[in-house]
């Protein structure tokens, strides 16, 4: 059964890199399927794999290289959001009650 990881990071000084955030977003959507990624905000995300949180944060940091903070944390059932955009919470919230 697949697991569901959300991963997130930031680009130390990113000015100038703004570009690397569709980089990623790009380079997991081709490697997981569309269907298996789903973005919530800017630099967040949800991935379904069977693969380790090790192999997603390995694809991150291959485009972002050393100099970025990435977290990738495998998810449960259960969450709490505080989303501003009430698109944004609704689509949030479809993605994360998936997670069973």
């Amino acid at each position: 059964m697949a697991k569901h990881y959300m991963v997130t990071f930031d680009i130390v000084g990113s000015r100038g890199r703004e570009g690397d955030y569709k980089r990623v977003e790009s380079s997991l959507k081709m490697r997981f399927g569309d269907e298996n990624y789903s973005k919530i905000v800017k630099q967040c995300c949800i991935i379904r794999t069977n693969e380790s949180a090790m192999m997603i944060r390995d694809s991150v940091k291959q485009i972002l290289g050393s100099d970025s903070n990435i977290l990738v944390n495998k998810m449960a059932y259960g969450y709490a959001v505080s989303l501003k955009d009430p698109k944004t919470r609704a689509k949030a919230r479809t993605i994360l009650d998936r997670i069973r």
